[in-house]
């Protein structure tokens, strides 16, 4: 089925959403979830209903693609979910996960969590403040320069997500993971000697935590101990409702306005951490950032760790939201002379 073009585009998947509804059975967009909002009473209401903006991703300048040329992007990872999450479930008694679906799903999925962002125009401006002086005479050639940057920036989210330090917790407790409208929280570890990172609820009983790779850890490596490729992707339980509290909390202080559940007390209980919320730049992972790596760098070292899989050419479309970032590189063959797409 053709997705047909929609002016109401979700800033996270509606199904993602509804994985932290009360729903036992296979979540959908229909899912009733429980909503806490900025100045607002708690409500119920169907996953599709929250977490979207009208036009927030639509192109306006022909000459850069169709309308809904940046929103097909999510489609591969949206419809792989799914299968990805149930695998996640299962994985609690191994070092080792499937590394195909692992970068052509899991990556992909938070990365893009990052740049679908609605406040992710104000990141760039401040990361490059002469687009807007080039373009300030026509707001939608800038709206559209936001957001082919946005495709730009997956591809290096990838990279860095690639080579990153992993970790799936199983909550074994009885207090429901919860989410929020940015997708991903922070954590911070440095107290007790370890990093900072971001938590990425999967759903009421799972979450991901990222940190930045230490130098001295080699680089992300690539497994063929069985028939399907695998990576290193370590896994535990938590059994202390005290630190499940603790990444709601951080949750609902990362949020934009919002944060999704199950149960009421849950929400309210993580609702009152708001008065704490973290101080972290929106529109990209800056707490994995390294800086020693170039953006080049990070956009092709996406590309050569999928080269070391057996993909079929519709996985790697997926992978890389169908279009594939070019680089031109400069005569010193360091600095990126232009950057490009190419659809796969």
């Amino acid at each position: 089925m053709v997705k047909q073009f929609s002016a109401k585009q979700h800033v996270i998947p509606a199904s993602y959403i509804g994985n932290f509804s009360e729903n036992i059975y296979t979540p959908t967009r229909k899912s009733v979830v429980l909503v806490k909002r900025d100045e607002k009473e708690l409500y119920s209401t169907q996953a599709e209903n929250i977490g979207m903006k009208k036009n927030i991703y639509t192109i306006n300048s022909e000459g850069l693609g169709p309308k809904d040329y940046i929103d097909k992007t999510w489609e591969y990872v949206e419809t792989n979910l799914p299968k990805a999450i149930s695998l996640l479930a299962k994985h609690t008694d191994s070092y080792y996960f499937d590394a195909i679906i692992w970068s052509t799903v899991i990556v992909p999925f938070i990365s893009q969590l990052f740049i679908r962002e609605m406040e992710y125009s104000v990141y760039l401006e401040e990361r490059a403040p002469w687009l807007k002086d080039i373009l300030e005479f026509d707001k939608s050639k800038l709206k559209d320069n936001s957001n082919i940057n946005r495709l730009i920036d997956y591809q290096i989210n990838c990279g860095l997500l690639v080579d990153a330090e992993w970790k799936l917790i199983h909550n074994s407790t009885n207090i429901p993971l919860i989410t929020n409208d940015r997708g991903y929280g922070v954590f911070d570890a440095r107290h007790s000697g370890g990093p900072m990172g971001y938590i990425i609820p999967i759903n009421k009983k799972m979450l991901i935590m990222i940190a930045k790779k230490r130098l001295e850890i080699e680089t992300t490596s690539v497994y063929g101990t069985k028939d399907t490729p695998e990576v290193v992707f370590p896994q535990g339980k938590i059994f202390d409702e005290r630190i499940v509290r603790g990444f709601n909390g951080s949750m609902a202080s990362c949020a934009r306005s919002e944060i999704y559940g199950a149960e009421e007390q849950v929400i309210m209980d993580a609702w009152s951490s708001r008065e704490l919320k973290f101080k972290i730049n929106i529109g990209g992972p800056t707490l994995i950032q390294q800086k020693h790596l170039s953006d080049m760098d990070m956009i092709t070292y996406f590309g050569e760790f999928l080269d070391l899989l057996p993909l079929s050419a519709e996985m790697r479309k997926g992978a890389f939201g169908g279009k594939e970032v070019y680089i031109l590189e400069g005569k010193d063959g360091k600095k990126i002379k232009a950057l490009g797409f190419k659809d796969l």
